[in-house]
């Protein structure tokens, strides 16, 4: 039987899929922090801006 040979997946095609995906993720949490921000909960954690809160909770 005949067998189609499929194209290999290189580290440089894995490398721009990765940074695709981060890409994506970084948008969704800019989204959350921004919506995050909007809330109290950081206020009601004993933080004095939602910034710190992030920067504490999310190790940043």
């Amino acid at each position: 039987m005949l067998q189609i040979a499929s194209p290999a997946v290189t580290a440089g095609d894995k490398l721009v899929n990765n940074q695709a995906r981060i890409d994506l993720l970084q948008l969704e949490q800019s989204r959350l922090a921004a919506e995050f921000a909007a809330g109290d909960q950081w206020d009601r954690d004993g933080f004095n801006t939602a910034y710190d809160w992030i920067r504490v909770n999310c190790h940043l």
